[in-house]
């Protein structure tokens, strides 16, 4: 999926026009996003064009709803190992410069999770084979998926723990930074994900 291209309104808004571009932001499919509109009350604007509209999105508003949307604990059940996949970082950043701290972020978190004892979740490298069953459901299991977009000489990432049977948001880490230090920023973000994640998905 492309990555989305911002646009600035009046008021130094980041916005996202039409479905396509909102949906790469949230790294889900466009009928996923609409049925989050429709049943979620995911933050979408609609301009009138006589007897049409389009849709935008500011990316502040969806980061306020991603952060609120109902975090529901993690109930593991007794001895047993679940899987964790690590999904690739989307690079949102224009041009896509940032492809490389994407990628140090992820092996960072494979490698610190992997080497965790607090979880007892099995860290996996995304492999779509184990993303879903051969009916198309999706296997119980977690996922950390999430951003990295730098502007003005400052980066954001954003991390999402998810629960993949449902989509529904466990914990988030948002961390803005200097886009002089990366690899600085890759270690850092990475720690504090580990450390907050790895609770979440801890031994009751």
């Amino acid at each position: 999926m492309d990555a989305p291209q911002f646009q600035t309104d009046s008021n130094g808004r980041e916005r996202l026009d039409a479905w396509k571009r909102i949906a790469a932001y949230l790294h889900r499919s466009e009928r996923t996003v609409r049925r989050w509109e429709a049943e979620e009350k995911l933050p979408v604007h609609r301009l009138k064009h006589g007897q049409s509209s389009t849709v935008y999105a500011y990316a502040d508003e969806l980061e306020s709803w991603l952060s609120t949307r109902s975090r529901s604990p993690v109930d593991l059940p007794a001895q047993e190992t679940v899987d964790l996949l690590i999904l690739p970082i989307e690079d949102l950043t224009a041009g896509g410069t940032h492809a490389h701290v994407c990628e140090g972020i992820r092996e960072e978190l494979i490698l610190g999770l992997s080497k965790c004892a607090e979880t007892r979740a099995r860290v996996r490298p995304h492999v779509p084979a184990l993303a879903e069953q051969p009916n198309g459901k999706v296997r119980a299991g977690f996922a950390i998926r999430g951003s990295v977009r730098v502007q003005a000489g400052e980066m954001k990432i954003v991390l999402h723990l998810v629960r993949m049977e449902d989509d529904g948001i466990i914990e988030s880490l948002e961390a803005q930074l200097d886009d002089g230090d990366q690899i600085g920023a890759e270690e850092a973000v990475a720690a504090q994900a580990i450390d907050r994640f790895a609770s979440a998905l801890s031994s009751p």
